[in-house]
Parts: C-alpha cells; structure tokens; sequence
C-alpha cells in the first residue's frame, strides 16, 4: 500500500524540479489563446493609439535661394564669381532656416491669419548642400496645414530682402498636402510591436505558471511525490489512431506490451490474497482511467482469464464509448440498479441480463448510458450485493469508477472492491488531488498503487 504521509511529507520538502519540455508543451499548447490575445493587443492597442495620437497631416513646399548680382557684368562674371554666389545662396538659405524656425515667424504668420496663435507645427532644411530648402507645415487638420504653409511661403517673400539684403526667393513648389494621415503607419507599427510585447508576456507567464504547478512529470516524481515505486507505467503510443485500446491492430506492440506487464502484476497481486474486485479510479477527468481499466480487462482476458468489466462510472459512463458499443442492445445498470431497489425486486431483470459479450474479444462487460447524480448513495446495497454476485461468476471484476474531484463515488466503492488502483497522468493533476485520492481510497480499502499513465518514452523517465 502506498505510504502516502510519507509522499505529502517529502511532497512539500522537496523543491520543484524545472521540466523544460513540460514547460514548452504546456505553452504550446495554449497556442489558440496565446494567438487569440496577441490579436487582441494588437488591435486593442491600434484602437488607442489611434484614440491618443492625434491625426498629424503635412503641408510641403519647396523654394530655391538665390543671390542678386546687379553690378556684375556678363562679361566680367567669371567661375569664381559662380563659386562665390552659390556659397552665399547656401549661406542664405542656411540663415533662413533659422529664420523659419523661429518664434518671430510663427507669431507673424498668426497674426496674418488672424489666428490667436501658430497651430502647427514647422520645419525647414536645406537640400543636399545646395540653395533649395524644403519647408513642412505639419497639424491636425489639412487645410491649416495648407494655409500656414502658404501664409509662411508670402511672409518670407514679402520680408527676405530686407532681413536678407540681396537674396532673392523663388517658389519651385507650392505647397502640396497629403491627404492622408502621415501617423496612421506609425499607429499600425506601434501596435504590432505592442503586440509582440504582449505575446512574450502572455508566454512568459504561461511558462511561469507551468513551472510552478506541482505534479508529477517523471516516474521519479511517483516516488518522491506520492511515495512508492509505480505499480506500472504506459507510455503513451505515438502510432495509434482513434483507438488505444489493444485489440487494435494500429496499437504499438510496446504500449500493448506494457499493458500486458501491467495485467501480469496485478493479477499476481490480487490472486496472492485471493482478491476479485479492483477499483480503477483517478484524481482527475481526463487520467486515462477508463482506458486503462478497458485496456487490462482486454489483456487479462486475452490471458483467458473470466474478466468482468463494469462500468461504474455514473457520472460519466464512457466504457460503451471506447469499446464502441454505444448502439448495441444491452441492459443498462442505471436501470438495473433502479429497479432492484424498488419494493418487490422479483421483477426486476436478473444480474445476467447485465452481462454482454465484447465483440471480437473473450471479455464481457456490465455496461450503462446515462449518468446518475448520486447513484452511490442511492443504490449502495444493490451496488454491494452485485458486486458479490459478480465475483462469484468470474476469476477478476474490474470496475472504473468517476475521479475523485467529480464525487465521492470512489471512496464509497473503494469499501465494496478488494483493491484499488489510482491512474495518474503525466503533468496533468497537481499532487494534492492525487495524495487526496490516495488517502480517500486508502482509507476504505487497499490501494494497490499507482499507474503512470500516458508518460514520454526515453531514458530521461527512467531516473
């Protein structure tokens, strides 16, 4: 039996090992959410941006500078007189970008457009050394971008000269607006690398959240966690499609192998202390504890041993489901059970109307359709007193009952069976919920141990 004040004490001494591929696949495979909240930062984030960052559009013009000569003659103007005059036009230029870009203009330019105060926003360079300058009016509206632009381009040319003296301004482009919001490519790049943030992030703590849960990722953690060596361990099969169960062809030999070894053991375990029920249970939905009660009827039978398997699972019957008997003709126990407790149970259907054969296998089944709230409780004396009747028509009963978190039906059927089993799937459980199932179960019968169920194939399992 499982020394499970033991496992809850070395359980909580023992710090949690760092199981790197647990952590990617778990990661992995919230892919769906992980996509599904980046798209929503993404958008999310381009909505407030959006909202925040107020429309900038842009006003352009270009002018070119140049120096007046008037005392120069054609024939006297030589190369180095062109030299001189393209430097002073650059020169020229140069000071009206700081012109441009001063508080005088902008205050001159509200005033001419009998604005409280300059609503844009401007800039001016020279272009590539030479005595062209370009000047942008940017704002949030187009047209007093526009009109700022044009108020600029009439004040320059109205007071250059005098602020100048000798330099003379020509328009090589009126101003020219763009139509479309110059910051709504900005807004888009902002959010997608809003989102990129958000996807690191989100994994971030997806991984820190896998890191952190306690369960058992290893046959090592079996021993430390839940206190005894596991009475079998199933690999989960890589080959297999719709089916896990044994009988089908597709299944690896290894995984019915392992089955099999399975079967051995726990036959040799139940036969030493002339046992005949074994209770197949789990912590958890989603264990694979139906399977595997399944999977070691079918092995013990092929062993041509007179196995029965009952489906006691009344919160979510699923044995007629994985042996694909779903349509077939058969009694239900549900109803078995309601009518043997009703008050004259000579009418009710006798137990081996119950009983059906699996198809294609020596293995036959009690099988049910519909689930039944509290059916334990219920039907506890019916459920006792077929428990002994089906003993006595076979060498082993195997009963898969609901997982521990659902109901309390495995505790009160653990004191009906011989023996039980616990299934406990890699990385799926946290410890407390298995220890608890341990410790329920252990307390109305004897637990047999536990199955390491759905674990990775390699030598890094093994310890």
């Amino acid at each position: 039996m499982l020394d499970n004040n033991a496992a809850v004490s070395r359980a909580s001494d023992e710090g949690q090992r760092l199981d790197l591929y647990s952590v990617i696949k778990d990661v992995a495979q919230q892919w769906i959410s992980i996509a599904l909240l980046t798209l929503s930062a993404v958008l999310l984030s381009f909505v407030l941006f959006s909202y925040m960052r107020k429309p900038s559009y842009v006003a352009s013009t270009t002018v070119a500078v140049k120096n007046v000569n008037e005392d120069t003659s054609i024939n006297s103007y030589t190369s180095e007189d062109v030299s001189a005059d393209i430097r002073n036009a650059i020169d020229a230029a140069t000071k009206l970008v700081r012109i441009i870009d001063s508080a005088e203009l902008r205050g001159a330019v509200a005033r001419k457009l009998e604005q409280s105060s300059f609503q844009g926003s401007v800039t001016s360079t020279v272009l590539n050394g030479s005595n062209l300058m370009e000047i942008k009016v940017s704002s949030s509206s187009a047209s007093v971008a526009y009109r700022e632009a044009e108020a600029i381009l009439s004040y320059l040319s109205e007071t250059s000269g005098d602020m100048l003296g000798g330099i003379e301004m020509n328009v090589v482009q009126p101003p020219v607006i763009h139509a479309a919001q110059v910051n709504a490519g900005q807004n888009i790049m902002y959010a997608i690398l809003f989102g990129a943030l958000a996807f690191i992030a989100i994994c971030v703590l997806l991984a820190w959240w896998s890191s952190t849960r306690n369960t058992v990722r290893n046959k090592k953690d079996v021993i430390s966690k839940l206190g005894s060596e596991p009475i079998g361990a199933i690999t989960r099969d890589k080959k297999h499609g719709a089916s896990l169960l044994i009988k089908d062809p597709a299944v690896s030999a290894a995984y019915s192998e392992e089955i099999r070894s399975l079967a051995v053991r726990l036959l040799y375990e139940m036969q030493k202390e002339n046992r005949k029920t074994l209770l197949v249970s789990g912590a958890m939905k989603g264990e694979g504890k139906s399977t595997v009660a399944v999977n070691l009827a079918l092995a013990m039978a092929q062993m041509h041993k007179n196995v029965i398997l009952v489906d006691m699972d009344f919160q979510d019957p699923s044995l007629a489901r994985l042996l694909n008997m779903q349509d077939g003709s058969y009694e239900d126990l549900a109803q078995y059970l309601e009518e043997r407790s009703g008050g004259n149970k000579d009418s009710a259907p006798d137990l081996t109307k119950l009983l059906v054969s699996v198809p294609g296998t020596e293995l036959t089944a009690v099988l049910n359709r519909k689930a039944v709230t509290q059916a334990v409780d219920k039907y506890a004396p019916e459920i006792a007193e077929m428990m002994e009747l089906l003993k006595g028509k076979a060498d082993l009963v195997i009963a898969d009952t609901t997982s521990t978190v659902l109901a309390s039906d495995a505790e009160e059927l653990s004191a009906m069976a011989d023996a039980s089993i616990v299934v406990v799937r890699e990385h799926f459980a946290e410890v407390k919920y298995i220890n608890n199932t341990i410790e329920m179960l252990g307390g109305r019968g004897r637990v047999l141990g536990c199955v390491f169920n759905n674990m990775r194939n390699g030598g890094h399992y093994e310890g």
